[in-house]
């Protein structure tokens, strides 16, 4: 599967992207939004974005993806407390939430969902 990951914070962009990797998949990091525009095309499988994040925020991005892939499953992550920012990805349509800090497995487990066909 190939996964275009987006967040500002490298070490945990690097992170996650390490671990997707040594699970089979292929992964593009990205580090804001804009840039994940110049990647989105048909060949992304799924998007992995972060909410705050300096330039294109991922739900603006979440919200400008729409238009072109309404069907691209995306999971959201985000360190903003209360449930403001979960309620909004959900209602862009965004497949998943995670609160950071995020537990891995659980990110993990959910691509393993999507890849399988699942869309919760």
């Amino acid at each position: 599967m190939h996964i275009l990951l987006v967040d500002d914070d490298a070490d945990h962009r690097q992170t996650l992207g390490a671990a997707l990797r040594q699970r089979g998949h292929g992964v593009r990091e990205v580090a804001d939004g804009l840039k994940a525009l110049l990647y989105l095309d048909d060949a992304v499988d799924l998007l992995i974005t972060d909410i705050e994040m300096p330039g294109l925020d991922g739900m603006k991005l979440l919200s400008t993806l729409r238009e072109r892939f309404p069907e691209l499953p995306v999971l959201v992550m985000s360190g903003q407390e209360g449930a403001g920012g979960e309620a909004a990805a959900l209602r862009e349509h965004a497949t998943a939430y995670f609160a950071k800090p995020i537990e891995l497995g659980d990110v993990l487990d959910r691509v393993r969902r999507v890849e399988g066909g699942e869309r919760e």
